[in-house]
């Protein structure tokens, strides 16, 4: 493989090592510049919609538990309330490592003279180096015995913090400190270089993960294909991605099992296979490397994009840090299938013994990468799940270049693609937030299928590699999204007939590229043969027609499943009115490519809304699915657009190209900063309180508990969802609950009546105006033995439906409260009192 990597035009070379040591002086003026600014002042919990009153007593004292964002913590800000004007108080705090700790850990005093209401009362002590992500607990106490004012604070319920919670006497309160967190910014700093050093093990076996498979591939086919060097990385990583869910689901016909061991073996193998292709290359081309793999040339459009894509991938990293459990429902059952392909060592062909389905009708395609992922890096599979995401949320980057490159005909094109798609989106950065992670790992392939489609359209001759390559793609898109695989032939229709017009319509080329297009879909078809056959007849297909087949007739599918966004909601107005300006711009030039994509946009269109043109289908690809990805078609569109414009103005001055450099670097610093606060907390099922609660479960209750938790109905009614931490437990802890994975009702149950069993328990206990002791006999009758009562308190997706009350619970005899901490509550059917 001849990795050439000249942009068009001639270009002087600028030094590498004269480049980096620019960056490096630059990044070092930074960081003493950052150190020197004072104290990290974190705002952690700053509602303020209530206040309370804490008596500081012996007898009653108040407190907050929190988890610390960073190292260093060396105080705590507390906003204090003065409802009877200037107060002179004393304050001690005291820090301890939980509420159940003895000895301090660290103790400080303030004074309350001279504060105003409102203000902020600051505790300073010493540093704690290694504070990041530890759960803490503080409590107050005042040194004025004699003083008759109660000390009394601003706060606010407990929803607005999902870390903790207010305590009194050691007793969690439902409600939350408004509170500031003060860091040390040296030991940030020493925290953030032991991240990455730590983290250099990871980073190399994500590299292991997404380039030696594809590389490997490349090496050996020497497929004739001209593209710059960043293209060359793109088609790799998508070639390496598309390995993993066609290999793992061949083995489910073999009988070898995977492990971390026989991964790492497999992937030393094929580095020896890459190694010793490269060594024939070498020999073959006169033993020069560079005859092998040219260097790249270092121009303003190359620095530009691997600095979009390094604060892109670093941002996207920040913003999970410390998550230990990945966001909303989606990620529930994505963790779940990850988990059994990393038990069973291959594509499982049920969900035991998290969940009772029978079948494993799902796409697994980025579960079986987040599997390789964990083999690779030991991390948790959760973890697993969030970090890979969040790697390809990064590689989207990389594909809106590989694509506005290679349609838009300059690197520029590909440039503000991928600031577009990185960091002045939305999408897909927001896709973190709903644990979207299967249509993103889609998207990352479809690119790469696309352009290789393209390239095997072009071709003058046949070439069985490139549809070789193809076909690869194709299955592992197929096995990676169901969906997101039909936004491939909505690309190719237009693309074809693009390529037919300019052609004259002449026979022989249209002839030409259906057989080459035909075999490409019947190779990709007998890889996934033996999976259409497990579908066809499953429940999934039954459920996938009868939306076919009902369409907009469905008030349901009309008003819900496929109700008609607005465009502006996904996508930011301007970049669709440059988008649109692009379309329209390409169509003048007769961009051949670009035209194609703005065409795919209005296919994908008309496909998910198949109605305006009176045909059935309504539903099955849905807007929803479109929108969230239109990204991807409006970032290339809008890209065009500004490339041109570059590409106008530095054509024949290349040394001005050197000037839009602060320019973008401007635009990234501005987008770095606004992705940053893309993480809703509201979505998050699992917070650190609740993994407290799922140590206790799994030390003090027996394995067959069953819990009785937060939940909705969705999905027009038929689907019972989880709304809090308890949707979790089946995976975390073992125990099983009230409320399976959402995709129950399209896999085979375990037995005939069990959907509508689900169904019947969430109504039994959701009947209004029970009394307690009806509602314990319901939960005996149901096998209901303990309550589980997240920190969300049934708030993430919820629907009209009234969470459970712990107050309630706590009022009756017949619960008894056995686990209470922040704003978590476990209660235990007390079943002699019931007899």
């Amino acid at each position: 493989m001849n990795l050439q990597a000249r942009e068009a035009g001639k270009q002087k070379p600028y030094s590498i090592a004269g480049l980096l040591l620019l960056g490096f002086i630059s990044f070092v003026v930074m960081i003493l510049g950052w150190l020197n600014r004072g104290d990290w002042i974190y705002p952690e919990q700053l509602n303020a919609s209530l206040t309370f009153e804490l008596p500081s007593t012996e007898e009653a004292l108040p407190g907050q538990t929190f988890v610390a964002p960073q190292s260093g913590l060396q105080g705590l800000g507390l906003r204090i309330y003065l409802s009877n004007g200037p107060s002179d108080q004393q304050l001690q705090l005291r820090l301890f490592e939980d509420t159940e700790a003895l000895k301090p850990l660290r103790e400080a005093t303030a004074s309350t003279q001279g504060s105003k209401d409102g203000e902020f009362v600051y505790f300073k002590f010493d540093p704690i180096p290694a504070s990041r992500h530890q759960y803490y607990y503080f409590t107050l106490q005042s040194f004025d015995a004699a003083s008759e004012q109660a000390i009394a604070f601003y706060g606010g319920p407990l929803e607005s913090y999902v870390n903790g919670s207010a305590y009194e006497n050691g007793d969690p309160l439902d409600a939350q400190m408004a509170f500031h967190l003060n860091f040390h910014r040296p030991s940030m700093l020493r925290d953030f270089v032991q991240r990455i050093v730590s983290g250099i093990p990871i980073a190399f076996a994500a590299l292991l993960l997404l380039i030696i498979p594809g590389v490997t591939l490349f090496v050996w086919l020497q497929p004739q294909i001209k593209l710059d060097s960043i293209e060359w990385i793109a088609l790799i990583i998508g070639v390496s991605l598309a390995f993993y869910p066609i290999v793992l689901y061949l083995l489910r016909y073999t009988p070898i099992v995977l492990s971390g061991f026989i991964i790492w073996i497999f992937f030393t193998a094929l580095s020896v296979v890459f190694i010793i292709g490269l060594w024939r290359q070498f020999k073959a081309k006169g033993g020069t490397l560079e005859a092998v793999v040219a260097k790249p040339t270092i121009s303003p459009a190359f620095i530009a994009f691997w600095l979009i894509f390094g604060l892109s991938l670093a941002v996207r990293l920040q913003v999970v840090s410390g998550i230990e459990i990945p966001f909303w429902a989606d990620s529930y059952h994505h963790t779940m299938i990850s988990q059994l392909i990393v038990d069973n060592g291959r594509v499982p062909d049920n969900w035991e013994p998290y969940a009772p389905m029978q079948s494993m009708n799902y796409h697994f395609g980025f579960h079986t990468m987040v599997a390789v992922f964990h083999w690779l890096t030991g991390l948790t599979v959760p973890k697993s799940v969030l970090f890979f995401a969040q790697i390809l949320n990064a590689l989207a980057v990389l594909m809106a270049y590989l694509l506005g490159r290679r349609f838009g005909g300059n690197a520029w094109v590909g440039v503000f693609a991928a600031l577009i798609t990185g960091l002045i989106s939305r999408y897909p950065m927001y896709y973190v937030n709903w644990g979207r992670y299967t249509q993103l790992a889609g998207q990352i392939l479809l690119p790469v299928l696309v352009v290789l489609t393209w390239t095997l359209l072009q071709n003058k001759t046949r070439s069985w590699r490139l549809a070789g390559l193809n076909v690869l793609l194709l299955a592992g898109l197929t096995l990676t999204h169901y969906r997101i695989v039909m936004f491939y032939p909505a690309f190719v229709l237009p693309l074809a007939l693009l390529r037919w017009y300019q052609a004259g319509w002449r026979r022989s080329v249209i002839i030409e590229d259906v057989i080459r297009l035909a075999g490409v879909g019947f190779g990709a078809f007998l890889l996934v043969l033996p999976r259409a056959i497990e579908l066809v007849g499953s429940r999934l297909w039954s459920v996938q027609t009868h939306v076919a087949r009902q369409g907009m007739n469905s008030e349901y599918i009309r008003q819900v499943h496929n109700v008609l966004p607005n465009i502006f909601d996904f996508i930011p107005p301007v970049i669709v009115i440059l988008g649109w300006i692009g379309l329209a711009t390409a169509a003048w030039q007769r961009r051949m490519g670009i035209v194609a994509v703005g065409l795919w946009w209005s296919v994908l269109f008309f496909a998910a809304n198949p109605h305006f043109l009176k045909v059935p289908g309504s539903g099955v690809i849905t807007n929803f699915a479109v929108y969230i990805g239109a990204y991807l078609i409006f970032s290339i569109l809008a890209g065009f657009v500004l490339g041109q414009a570059a590409q106008t103005l530095t054509g024949d001055r290349p040394a001005l190209a050197w000037l839009l450099l602060p320019i973008i670097i401007a635009f990234v610093l501005s987008g770095a900063r606004q992705q940053l606060s893309v993480l809703d907390t509201s979505g998050l099922l699992v917070t650190q309180p609740d993994l407290q609660a799922v140590a206790w479960i799994k030390k003090y209750t027996p394995e067959d508990t069953r819990f009785l938790v937060n939940s909705r109905l969705a999905y027009g009614g038929r689907t019972v969802v989880g709304t809090d931490g308890g949707w979790w437990l089946p995976f975390l802890t073992g125990r099983q609950n009230t409320a399976p994975p959402m995709l129950y009702t399209m896999e085979t149950p375990p037995y005939p009546n069990y959907t509508v069993d689900v169904y019947e328990t969430y109504r039994a206990m959701r009947e209004p105006d029970l009394s307690d002791e009806e509602f314990a006999r319901r939960m005996q009758a149901n096998d209901l033995n303990h309550i589980y009562i997240g920190q969300q308190r049934g708030s993430v997706w919820r629907g009209d439906e009234t969470p459970l009350d712990p107050v309630w619970f706590t009022a009756s005899p017949l619960f008894d409260l056995v686990y209470a901490a922040d704003g978590v509550r476990i209660f235990q059917l007390n079943s002699t009192l019931l007899e």
